[in-house]
């Protein structure tokens, strides 16, 4: 992940004590399904600083940080920053920034639906 096409197309996450705290939806399983993917969720953080600096500033000024909303309705799908973030408010927590997705089918290759 070394250039931007899209700055919508990324995944946060939260890491506390060493345990990857992002939550699952309904919506994961027919992904998986229509994908030919299979197991847990494949994780891939972002290192390159420069290129972290421009999603944050992205999502800051996007305002989705609207953790009110997440508070009264929960963690929603396709939320991930502010979900990662209301998380983080009421546990701690480390933001991650970066890729997620599933091996495929008889694969050791990864879809990444997210990044």
């Amino acid at each position: 992940m070394n250039t931007i096409t899209d700055l919508n197309d990324i995944h946060f996450w939260v890491e506390k004590d060493g345990k990857i705290i992002d939550p699952d939806f309904p919506v994961y399983d027919m992904i998986k399904s229509i994908q030919g993917l299979e197991g847990e969720k494949q994780f891939q953080e972002l290192t390159d600083k420069r290129i972290i600096k421009i999603y944050m500033k992205h999502w800051i000024e996007k305002g989705t940080t609207n953790l009110n909303v997440i508070g009264l309705l929960g963690v929603m799908p396709h939320q991930c920053y502010s979900n990662a973030m209301y998380y983080i408010s009421q546990n701690g927590g480390k933001l991650k920034i970066g890729k997620m997705g599933w091996k495929k089918k008889n694969s050791n290759k990864i879809w990444w639906e997210f990044g």
